[in-house]
């Protein structure tokens, strides 16, 4: 019987990425800007029911960094970027949350970053920074969703930037996260090599419950999860190529399975480009451990949880 759950499980954490369950605490935009700077995530430190106090932008004839500052239900202030430029700061209201992000981008010194961000809220007030450029992209939280932190790229400006959603509600049976949406045709590939590897697996723990399977480079990216809330974009047709609103993020994450215990963790800033050589599951009735081993750019085994 542990032989069975166990490659059900397997199946579910390789195949089962596509869909949007109603229950999730946290859902991320796409990316918008270059891939140039440094990857961060407040991904975390997000949790549902976030009291979002304020949001400021550094900008001067471009954003240099942002802020959003929580207050409950721990006080935390998540900032990104550099120093430069003059704040401006949008102080939110109670039972006012930010549910829009516009962000422009644009060249300078060879680079693409973003040059304007404007954030709006719930009540009709807003916040803006920056130059504005004929690249533009909008994105809109999905309903019953506020800003809760950001994802993207950075140095001493914002060079990629992505909206995290967080549930305004605090009640949710089952947490998950989203990520932001792949094009159909990427998708369906990936789950087609990925049922593959997935009977390769299951052969393996029939024989022994502490497995380690070798797993060629694959082209695909893989499968994600639909699209968190929506997104417009326009470009001027030299930035066109340079900030592709569904390519920008170097990675992008399924729904999660599985109950609200246990502490959280995150891979979310794995490095583009790795090539994965192994995935080992520890396992006796229930599965009590993983770890994926790869090599390059840098060398890692991620070891996500030893003891559930």
């Amino acid at each position: 019987m542990a032989a069975v759950a166990l490659r059900a499980f397997v199946f579910v954490l390789l195949v089962a990425v596509d869909l949007v369950a109603s229950d999730n605490v946290v859902q991320f935009s796409d990316t918008l800007g270059g891939p140039h700077g440094t990857d961060f995530s407040d991904e975390a430190s997000v949790v549902a029911g976030e009291t979002v106090s304020f949001v400021t932008i550094r900008a001067g004839a471009r954003v240099d960094g942002i802020s959003l500052g929580v207050s409950s239900p721990t006080a935390q202030t998540f900032t990104h970027g550099g120093t430069g430029g003059t704040d401006n700061t949008l102080t939110l209201g109670v039972g006012e949350y930010i549910t829009s992000m516009e962000a422009h981008w644009g060249k300078k010194d060879g680079h693409t970053r973003i040059f304007y961000l404007s954030f709006g809220t719930n009540a009709g007030n807003s916040v803006s920074g920056g130059t504005q450029t004929d690249s533009v992209g909008s994105m809109t939280a999905p309903e019953g969703y506020q800003l809760a932190g950001f994802y993207g790229r950075d140095g001493d400006d914002i060079d990629l930037l992505g909206a995290i959603w967080a549930s305004i509600d605090t009640t949710t049976d089952s947490p998950a996260t989203v990520g932001p949406a792949n094009d159909s045709s990427t998708s369906s590939t990936s789950v087609e090599q990925n049922s593959v590897i997935q009977t390769d697996l299951s052969t393996s723990v029939e024989q022994n419950s502490v497995t380690q399977t070798d797993i060629s480079p694959a082209s695909s990216t893989g499968s994600s999860a639909q699209s968190s809330g929506s997104m417009t974009t326009t470009s001027s047709s030299s930035d066109s190529t340079t900030a592709p609103a569904s390519s920008g993020s170097p990675t992008r994450l399924s729904q999660s399975f599985g109950g609200p215990h246990g502490t959280e963790f995150s891979d979310l800033l794995a490095t583009s480009g790795q090539t994965i050589t192994s995935l080992t599951i520890r396992a006796g009735d229930r599965v009590d451990g993983l770890t994926l081993g790869s090599f390059g750019p840098h060398d890692a085994d991620i070891h996500p949880r030893w003891n559930w």
